[in-house]
């Protein structure tokens, strides 16, 4: 690299070239700061333009010298320079790149920091605000602090998550943790079979159908030609409505079926605008109840042919009943079917973190009952009952050391273990 001068050069007398030019040089290298200026080739000639860095104190001699050092009228070989006060370019690009490197340091640090906080936290994945699920989320992080309640869209997305490795816990109908588990029904072109195990039976939601006590409908046959709320879309609710119409022999040819949300399936129900509503929920729901505050409503029930058929095709369903009173104006028992509402965890998970989390479970499982507004099961006998999935194992670990056998696909419940249910 060549060097602009940046203290002017004296004039003096004419002498004769070869001593004008000593002279040049010795007050170069006496008395001359130097910056840099375009690079130059070999010849004299640029290999890229660029305005030389400013300079200070420039004086019209050190122009001339170099503009006569460009000329080649000074021998370049012959040149020193002492280095400016400044940084040059490799000393700046120096700098800058460690102060670089310190903050990637940092920023790596934090992560690991972070990652290390993220790693002892188990994702919960629950329901929507309002529901039984998130409900009951909540009520079990607030008795370990490991867990940590997310919030979706329902069964169908906890399993979805569960088996893509975002949530290591999640609450989902048993049906459908069944065809996650099998890869079968909505699930069976998806990668979910067996990526997670059970760890408690939690408490029964029963497929309750409703419709307007005024309505003049008392069996689901006639439900035929009418509007039904089949729940959200790809939800728990909306598989068990289509199981229950096809089994009476009804097909979306015969009914016309409406995706609405409790809340607003219930308001539609109340104006008219619907004849009927699929629920799927443990007893004593919010949404049925405040209807029936308002709206006279009665229960189909889910029984005879329908029921038996339903039963035959589907293990995870059980025959169940809606208690006379459990909703205003219902006079009688309501016979129906039901799932379980399961607690299930990542195979990914290890057989200790699963049987800490189990143990802790059923020594808080009275606070965590308190604030669910369904029953839910606190025996551990009964939720080590379901025999739709495998329990993990580190779940039937603590089964086994409380002196109880786990149910299983292959198993089933124990006599004892389906009284108890």
């Amino acid at each position: 690299m060549w060097w602009a001068c940046k203290h002017s050069v004296g004039a003096g007398h004419v002498r004769p070239a070869a001593s004008r030019r000593r002279s040049v040089m010795g007050k170069l290298r006496a008395h001359i700061e130097c910056a840099p200026t375009d690079y130059v080739s070999d010849k004299g000639r640029k290999l890229h333009a660029g305005r030389p860095p400013p300079t200070k104190n420039v004086g019209a001699d050190s122009i001339s010298a170099r503009a006569r050092l460009r000329q080649g009228k000074l021998p370049r070989a012959h040149i020193e320079c002492a280095p400016t006060e400044s940084f040059d370019k490799t000393q700046q690009r120096g700098v800058r790149l460690k102060k670089h490197l310190f903050r990637i340091i940092a920023v790596l640090s934090a992560a690991v920091l972070l990652a290390g906080c993220a790693a002892s936290r188990l994702r919960l994945g629950a329901a929507a605000a309002g529901g039984v699920y998130n409900a009951f989320g909540t009520a079990m992080a607030a008795q370990n602090s490991t867990i940590e309640v997310k919030q979706t869209a329902g069964s169908a997305a906890n399993l979805r998550l569960l088996a893509g490795g975002y949530l290591q816990l999640a609450v989902a109908q048993s049906d459908m943790a069944q065809d996650a588990y099998d890869g079968s029904g909505v699930f069976a072109h998806e990668s979910t079979e067996r990526s997670f195990s059970a760890v408690a039976a939690l408490y029964e939601e029963a497929v309750q159908v409703v419709v307007r006590a005024d309505s003049g409908i008392t069996t689901l046959e006639e439900l035929q030609g009418c509007t039904l709320s089949v729940g959200e879309e790809e939800s728990g609710t909306e598989q068990n409505a289509w199981q229950v119409l096809a089994a009476c022999g009804l097909n979306n040819r015969l009914v016309h079926t409406v995706n609405l949300n409790y809340t607003d399936a219930a308001a539609r129900l109340a104006d008219g605008t619907i004849d009927a509503m699929f629920v799927t929920a443990g007893l004593h729901a919010d949404a049925l109840e405040q209807l029936a505050e308002t709206c006279a409503i009665r229960l189909l029930s889910v029984d005879g042919g329908v029921g038996a058929r339903l039963l035959a095709a589907y293990p995870a369903y059980r025959a169940c009943v809606i208690p006379a009173g459990t909703y205003a104006g219902q006079g009688e028992d309501v016979w129906t079917v039901s799932v379980q509402a399961l607690l299930l965890a990542s195979n990914a998970l290890s057989d200790e973190t699963v049987q800490r989390l189990t143990a802790r479970y059923f020594d808080s499982v009275d606070a965590v009952a308190a604030a669910v507004p369904v029953p839910l099961v606190t025996d551990p006998a009964v939720a080590a009952a379901q025999s739709v999935i495998p329990y993990h194992t580190g779940a039937a670990a603590y089964y086994t050391a409380q002196g109880i056998t786990p149910a299983g696909p292959e198993t089933g419940a124990s006599p004892e273990q389906e009284a108890a249910a």
